[in-house]
């Protein structure tokens, strides 16, 4: 009996504390600031290239369209804001695969060059992509109810995509593997997502263009390590009766 709890009591202690994921995430952030800073930049960069134009086509046909009662710009109108939407939607979901690969390489003590970030991103972009809109639809639904479901919903999903790139599963697994996760650590989950939620509103209040240039990665880092503790103690967890049943 007391060697089950010392058991259960190491692996908890295998849970990094938020001053831990704060010291040893800023590590993984300035050991691999170079590679992560670029891809960031690249990903602002092609948003701009891209997005740019969409957007002041959107403007100039919602001119024509609310000023001059043109009916007939309507219909581009909407189909140029939907892929301009989109297009903004999948540079963040491109840009936030590379990032977490790039943390998840270097966290294995491991160099990743800036291409090589990106076609693996790419290979994973459409589940990747598919799991943002599933995730989305469903806490928006939730949140349909009452804001406080749609959170608790959002705090469950919250490692789904590092499952997705990480682990290779496919997006409704992910989602499944992350609310498993956060299953009994829903308080340390929520409270990390707050603060870096309230860090974001003060750094917005700055100047965020310039300051998401460093925080974004930054934060990515420290998801990912609270993931990988999680996932290491669930995976201690569900190999403990294996081992007694074997043994």
């Amino acid at each position: 009996m007391n060697q089950e709890t010392d058991t259960s009591q190491s692996i908890q202690l295998s849970v990094r504390g938020i001053g831990d994921l704060f010291r040893d995430g800023w590590k993984l952030f300035i050991d691999n600031i170079a590679t992560l800073i670029i891809i960031y930049l690249i990903g602002g960069l092609i948003a701009l290239i891209v997005v740019i134009p969409i957007f002041s086509g959107v403007l100039f046909l919602g001119t024509g369209f609310f000023t001059l009662g043109e009916t007939m710009m309507f219909l581009p109108l909407i189909i140029l804001f939907i892929l301009g939407l989109f297009a903004v939607l999948a540079i963040s979901v491109l840009v936030s695969v590379a990032l977490i690969v790039t943390v998840e390489k270097g966290h294995q003590g491991e160099k990743i060059q800036i291409g090589e970030a990106f076609r693996k991103a790419y290979n994973r972009f459409w589940p990747a992509l598919g799991l943002y809109i599933v995730a989305g639809m469903l806490v928006l639904l939730a949140m349909s109810f009452f804001i406080i479901p749609g959170i608790i919903v959002a705090i469950y999903f919250y490692f789904a995509m590092y499952v997705l790139v990480c682990e290779n599963l496919a997006p409704i697994a992910s989602l499944k593997k992350s609310v498993r996760l956060v299953s009994g650590h829903f308080w340390q989950v929520f409270l990390l997502a707050l603060i870096i939620g309230l860090i974001k509103a003060v750094a917005s209040q700055i100047s965020w263009g310039l300051i998401s240039i460093f925080l974004s990665p930054f934060f990515i880092a420290m998801i990912f390590l609270l993931y990988t503790d999680l996932r290491k103690q669930k995976n201690l967890i569900e190999e403990k009766p294996n081992e007694q049943k074997t043994s």
